[in-house]
């Protein structure tokens, strides 16, 4: 029996020179993942944020578009003053698989966009191990 290609999740990838506290105190819930990681100077942090995902990208986006559209005015200034913004959408893809079609409708694209924030695509092969 061979594996179906599926979504994994969506991430959101921030690299900023603050360390984003109210941000991510505002944006993580108890059950997303998420790492903070300093450049080797720590004049600049990566933040890696993984929600809850839905059942597929485009319901995972629209509900991370609510989170960061209704954070705090101070959590707001720290995403938007971010020079990198990205929504990471990772896929698991079957051996199998010859291609994998997936649609984002032009209201997700538009709302990620209005936070400028880019989009991102990962697929990971099935034959590889998950570690």
């Amino acid at each position: 029996m061979s594996e179906e290609s599926y979504y994994i999740s969506t991430e959101i990838i921030v690299k900023s020179k603050s360390k984003c506290e109210p941000f991510v105190r505002e944006l993580v819930s108890d059950d997303a993942t998420f790492y903070i990681k300093p450049s080797s100077d720590e004049s600049e942090w990566y933040l890696c944020i993984a929600p809850v995902s839905h059942e597929n990208a485009e319901v995972t986006m629209q509900a991370i578009c609510d989170s960061i559209e209704g954070l705090s005015d101070e959590a707001r200034l720290e995403w938007e003053e971010a020079h990198y913004k990205e929504f990471y959408i990772g896929y698991r893809i079957s051996e199998n698989t010859p291609y994998l079609a997936e649609r984002l409708s032009n209201s997700t694209i538009q709302r990620v966009s209005n936070l400028g924030a880019g989009i991102g695509i990962a697929m990971y092969s099935m034959g590889l191990d998950e570690d």
